[in-house]
């Protein structure tokens, strides 16, 4: 066994935290960075992309919702996948998936094509941030988890409010395709340093994924979103658009409910929010990715579109 394998098992390990941890706290940080700040850096440029593809705001909007819902349909399955696959392997895979998806993204001609790059960039986005948190604990080990942890955390804090910056200043001097190519070199500079110095970790026993869950889950999800953002098109409350898909995606979330109460292993276990330390945890979070998202999408169109201001236009 390997002295990083030794340190990693021991229960003895010391508080003392080696140099090895922080190496590859650095390389799970780079990974992401990319991917966090790509959930902001897009939305500056939904203007110069609906104008480019001769798209809709309704149209447009899908950029940032479709690689949103990807995001979120991914990660219960994240723990999941490492344990059945291994953890490095499973963010290896991720970053492939994040890179490829942003590479097809600058090429995509079409407001569909890309829509479906954004979400297999959001597949590949979801598995990262979660598998590096999962690599860092098993790392760091209990004892000094906390310290690390708050480190590698860093960038989830710091990188939605650098996108809009970097975003602004890119396409105020370049084609928008270079939003995208900008996380290739990135993605392939993570792939490299994490086939090389991630450790193999164990994560326990895998069990049966819960497919009938993920499929309710996902589709009611995307269900609500999609009648949300046609009641934001101008359509009324009562139209069919809105309230078929509104209650499709309602009672598939609540069968998901149903379902989840009476499996052993559920793909997330709906008794945590009865918790209400928890609840109130997830209702906050909820509410912070609610405004932030809302507001870095709605803010940049406003100053560009309604009032006419450049990218990197101060006052």
């Amino acid at each position: 066994m390997s002295s990083q394998a030794q340190a990693i098992h021991s229960p003895a390990a010391s508080d003392r935290i080696e140099p090895y941890v922080w190496r590859i706290a650095g390389v799970v940080i780079l990974g992401m960075l990319m991917s966090i700040l790509d959930t902001t850096i897009v939305n500056v440029a939904l203007h110069t992309l609906g104008h480019d593809l001769h798209s809709s705001i309704s149209q447009i909007q899908w950029v940032v919702t479709g690689y949103l819902l990807a995001l979120a349909a991914v990660i219960p399955v994240t723990g999941w996948a490492s344990r059945r696959f291994g953890a490095k392997r499973v963010y290896l895979v991720s970053l492939v998936l994040f890179t490829a998806g942003s590479a097809l993204c600058a090429v995509a001609g079409s407001i569909t094509t890309l829509v479906l790059f954004r979400v297999l960039q959001g597949i590949g986005g979801g598995m990262i941030m979660p598998i590096a948190q999962l690599i860092m604990a098993q790392v760091a080990g209990p004892k000094r988890m906390g310290r690390v942890m708050g480190v590698v955390v860093m960038p989830a804090m710091l990188a939605p409010i650098l996108g809009p910056v970097i975003g602004g200043v890119i396409l105020q001097e370049l084609h928008w395709s270079w939003i995208f190519l900008v996380n290739v070199p990135i993605g392939v500079i993570a792939f490299v340093l994490g086939w090389r110095m991630l450790p193999q970790t164990e994560s326990g026993e895998a069990g049966r994924l819960d497919v009938l869950g993920l499929g309710l889950i996902s589709t009611g999800a995307t269900a609500i979103v999609y009648g949300l953002s046609e009641l934001g098109s101008n359509a009324s409350l009562t139209a069919p658009r809105v309230v078929w898909p509104l209650l499709v995606g309602i009672a598939l979330t609540l069968a998901f409910g149903w379902h989840a109460l009476r499996v052993q292993r559920p793909l997330l276990d709906i008794r945590l929010y009865a918790n209400r330390v928890f609840g109130a945890a997830s209702l906050t979070t909820f509410g912070l990715g609610a405004a932030l998202s809302g507001a870095l999408t709605l803010v940049p169109l406003h100053y560009q579109g309604v009032r006419g201001r450049s990218l990197t236009m101060h006052g």
